[in-house]
């Protein structure tokens, strides 16, 4: 396992082993394997303590533009504020993590789709230090920031 942490791959999609999951899961999981990233793909509807002691960090996958089942599922993610793991939210995953810790979830008016310029307001691991970056998105809904 070369001493690399091992990331646990949350599928949000509307049910276990989906189609979806091949779009919104799997690249996730080959991009870091390629990277020497040894992670496991659960879907949440699966997902025990077990698995989340067995895991270092957590990422919450993104699912397609019209999937907001996990939206009706929401207590399956208060874990989230019980553990001490690094916990990356993409897309949905976000979404997620800003209801779970008190934001709110709502509809846009018209889906967002494309390239935006983003600015990264504090430096990170992920996306390196401060600065204006072109990321890809597709989504139909927004969050608030919870308190703090």
């Amino acid at each position: 396992m070369n001493g690399k942490a091992k990331i646990l791959l949350v599928d949000s999609c509307y049910e276990a082993d989906s189609l979806s999951q091949y779009e919104f899961v799997r690249p996730v999981q080959r991009l870091l394997e390629r990277t020497g990233f040894p992670c496991q793909i659960c879907h949440i509807s699966l997902l025990d303590e077990e698995r989340l002691k067995g895991c270092d960090k957590v990422v919450l996958c993104g699912t397609a533009l019209k999937d907001n089942e996990y939206l009706n599922h929401l207590e399956r993610y208060t874990w989230l504020k019980e553990g001490d793991w690094p916990v990356l939210g993409i897309c949905a995953g976000m979404q997620i993590i800003a209801a779970i810790f008190g934001g709110e979830v709502r509809s846009r008016h018209k889906p967002a789709i494309g390239l935006e310029k983003i600015e990264v307001v504090r430096e990170s691991d992920i996306l390196g230090p401060s600065r204006k970056i072109e990321v890809y998105h597709i989504h139909s809904l927004d969050v608030t920031l919870p308190e703090g």
